[in-house]
């Protein structure tokens, strides 16, 4: 990637050259795929987008391509990848960091290469092989997840002195950045220079902001945790692009409200996800406005680390000394509760009692039960090296998975019906419409309720482009 200093000044949202041109990974300011290629010189495509029409991320589909490799061509390919799994669970009990991001890069360097060997992929053209990518580079992170991610990897190893110097340091970062964030959570807009304007609107953007940010705990894919920053990130430039009066400034109004986001926030393992991305995703697929967004994240990380007094604009230190003491005596508090919890938690464990409590800190993944029911399609050949256990909900619609697919699929080898499976993936994407739908609506009272679902219709239910649609239309 470009220095962070570099990737803010070229696509910084919302200074003068840029704010009305956000460009997306892969194509040029008119949507037209510009000249970067991927592995193996797998173009990116698209229908150029005529002037005055919106740009469009790259269509994904990962429905689309476990429909490919179940292809009885495609064989070769899952027996690869079969392979790789399985030599990644057994040859080591745990990889470090680098060792990970190193094999997991060489297999997708060789099984991007196979791509353009066997059919259905060899005929495909590049929107379509680009598809195939992200669907690969989804179904190998799915299943070594819990072998990847620190958190998980901590779980795990019961330990973090059982860590590597990689994993063991995203552990020490995301307690620090936790540290901080609680020092710090009661700190007022003003202090980071932030113009208020109105602050019931404010905050609701804030909260929105965080809320989908939040969701990035609840995805295994890098591609899938990207869209997690991105919804986040575009919330914030929404409302800077509409009631920001100090636009000219650029990041150097994004970036305060994106530390102040963090701050309200407190996102579990932000660092660790940060880190799982650079880790796993393509760099090919971070470009552009996925990298300006990353490094912005991670200046609002490195700017809340190294926070103290003296880096706040504090007009009054009498109120502020106030606030800080008695959020101190709160995080006291709250401590002594979360350690009550504990001890009780234990306790039921060891009388036997059932407490919902025990296991909140890693939920069964439903990202499993509809990939292990998908890979049954696929005659079991993708039978999980392990059981994982995370929450998951796709952000992006149309990569949506359903977290309802359970008992069915327990027994891998009764081949599950693509047809029950589509009915419950459009179960779910109506229930995650209606969610956006209800958010916008309390974000927007005094707009019509129709007019707000024929935007989400319209921007096919994409948080930041309706956030920003409905921003205009209520000016």
């Amino acid at each position: 990637m470009s220095s962070q200093k570099e990737i803010l000044k070229e696509f910084d949202p919302l200074s003068t050259n840029n704010k009305d041109n956000i460009q997306l990974a892969g194509y040029d300011s008119k949507g037209a795929p510009d000249t970067i290629e991927t592995v193996n010189h797998l173009p990116f495509q698209t229908k150029e987008v005529q002037d005055g029409e919106e740009e469009e991320e790259p269509f994904f589909d990962f429905q689309l391509f476990v429909k490919e490799l179940q292809d009885n061509r495609s064989e070769p390919l899952v027996k690869y990848i079969k392979s790789f799994l399985h030599n990644f669970v057994t040859q080591k009990s745990s990889w470090t960091a680098d060792e990970q991001t190193k094999l997991v890069a060489d297999f997708r360097t060789f099984i991007y290469g196979k791509l353009a060997l066997f059919e259905p992929f060899k005929s495909m053209d590049g929107a379509k092989l680009h598809n195939a990518q992200e669907g690969l580079e989804k179904l190998i992170m799915g299943k070594l997840y819990t072998r990847c991610f620190s958190p998980y990897l901590l779980k795990r190893l019961g330990s973090i002195e059982n860590l590597d110097d990689g994993h063991r340091k995203d552990i020490e970062d995301d307690y620090k950045l936790k540290q901080k964030i609680d020092e710090f959570r009661f700190i007022e807009p003003d202090y980071l220079d932030i113009s208020i304007g109105n602050e019931n609107k404010l905050m609701k953007f804030v909260k929105l902001s965080g809320s989908e940010l939040n969701k990035i705990n609840n995805f295994k894919a890098p591609r899938d945790k990207v869209v997690c920053l991105l919804n986040s990130c575009k919330v914030i430039f929404g409302y800077l692009k509409h009631y920001d009066t100090d636009k000219e400034n650029g990041a150097d109004s994004f970036i305060p409200l994106l530390i102040y986001t963090l701050l309200k926030g407190s996102i579990a393992s932000l660092i660790s996800n940060i880190r799982y991305i650079e880790r796993f995703r393509l760099e090919a697929f971070i470009r552009g406005e996925e990298e300006y967004y990353i490094s912005s994240i991670e200046a609002a990380i490195g700017f809340i680390i190294n926070l103290d007094v003296r880096k706040l604009s504090i007009k009054n230190y009498q109120a502020y000394n106030k606030m800080y003491h008695e959020n101190k005596v709160k995080l006291t508090e709250e401590e002594h509760e979360l350690k009550r919890g504990r001890i009780k938690s234990e306790n039921d464990q060891t009388s036997g009692t059932p407490n919902g409590n025990a296991a909140m800190d890693l939920k069964k993944h439903p990202f499993d039960e509809v990939t292990n029911s998908m890979f049954s399609m696929i005659n079991d050949f993708f039978a999980a090296p392990e059981q994982s256990n995370q929450p998951t909900t796709l952000v992006d619609t149309r990569t949506k998975t359903s977290a309802q697919v359970t008992n069915a699929t327990n027994n891998s080898t009764t081949p599950v019906d693509t047809e029950d499976i589509s009915h419950l993936v459009q179960r779910m994407e109506e229930n995650e419409n209606q969610e956006t739908l209800d958010t916008l609506q309390s974000m927007f009272p005094g707009m019509d309720k129709e007019l707000i679902e024929d935007v989400c219709i319209a921007k096919k239910y994409r948080i930041g482009p309706c956030v920003d649609i409905l921003l205009t239309l209520s000016d």
